[in-house]
């Protein structure tokens, strides 16, 4: 009997202990899940930031525009990005000189000295194209030849520019893609700064509109886009004098001039390859909101009057 009184005491004290609450067997985890709720639930009461004034579309909208002489197209409002009209916006096209939006970006973003003066190489003055005449071996200021690139686009004030921030176009290209794809442009592909003709480089309406947003916010990059032109520019010896006009008709032609000072910038862009494109961001008759329009592969003069349909379109047909 004794024995087996021992051998029931024994077997009792060999009884795992019972685990304490809110350990083993899912203590801790049960607990860990209860805070994490009261996490979750706390998360869903803050508020995700806001556009306060996210455009939206009215109740019922004229018919979209049709643009018959443009095969890519778009609107964005500048503030929130939202787009507000679009015609084959992320086909990758050729963008002959829009090109230099970006490059204006770069340029802008690495001049330390705008008076500093720049050599004008023998690829620089034999670019061709659009042109103000540069002369090889020839010294400009920077604040000068910007100015050239961005109101005459000049193909030659784009090289001497991108030779000058990297000592080569093509090291220059390089930061116009890492800059491209900071900016969201990940359908676009830069190969040198002008626009030249080059059929490996591409981008699309969308992404342009990505990029001229990031442009327009730059003071030095809109401001010579609204010189009406023409003015001088010379070289840093005062030698040479080269004539610079302006090449977007929104700022300068009698036609659109009720609309000039509503531009906040444009870029015009011509190759055979990429057809006539352009580039324009405009307010709206309060000068409330921007919107930035991007027309690629277009006819030479009806590019400018597609441009103001849809933009106006896209003011009258959305609200704040």
């Amino acid at each position: 009997m004794l024995i087996l009184i021992l051998v029931i005491l024994l077997f009792l004290g060999n009884q795992p202990e019972k685990p304490a609450q809110n350990q083993e067997l899912g203590g801790g985890p049960i607990q860990e899940q209860a805070s994490l709720q009261e996490i979750v639930q706390e998360e869903q009461t803050l508020e995700l930031p806001k556009f306060e004034k996210t455009p939206q579309l009215v109740e019922n909208p004229q018919a979209d525009p049709v643009l018959p002489f443009t095969h890519a197209a778009l609107v964005m409002e500048a503030d929130s990005g939202k787009i507000l009209f679009s015609k084959n916006e992320t086909r990758k096209m050729p963008i002959a000189s829009l090109t230099k939006i970006m490059t204006a970006i770069v340029v802008a973003e690495n001049v330390q000295d705008w008076k500093a003066d720049v050599n004008i190489s023998k690829k620089a003055a034999f670019a061709g194209g659009a042109a103000v005449r540069l002369k090889w071996d020839e010294y400009v200021d920077a604040d000068q030849l910007f100015k050239a690139m961005l109101m005459n686009s000049d193909n030659g004030a784009a090289i001497a520019l991108a030779e000058h921030v990297t000592g080569s176009t093509e090291e220059f290209a390089k930061l116009m893609n890492q800059r491209a794809k900071e900016l969201g442009a990940n359908d676009t592909l830069f190969t040198e700064p002008s626009g030249l003709e080059d059929q490996r480089a591409y981008s699309t309406a969308y992404d342009i509109a990505l990029i001229a947003r990031e442009a327009i916010k730059n003071p030095l990059i809109t401001q010579p886009m609204l010189i009406k032109g023409p003015v001088q520019i010379n070289s840093c010896d005062g030698a040479i004098t080269h004539r610079v006009g302006n090449t977007n008709l929104f700022v300068k032609d009698e036609e659109f001039l009720r609309l000039a000072h509503r531009v906040v910038g444009g870029k015009t862009g011509f190759t055979y390859e990429a057809g006539y494109c352009l580039m324009e961001a405009m307010e709206d008759q309060a000068g409330q909101r921007k919107a930035i329009g991007i027309i690629l592969n277009s006819d030479k003069t009806m590019r400018w009057y597609e441009m103001e349909e849809m933009i106006e379109w896209s003011f009258n047909n959305y609200e704040w």
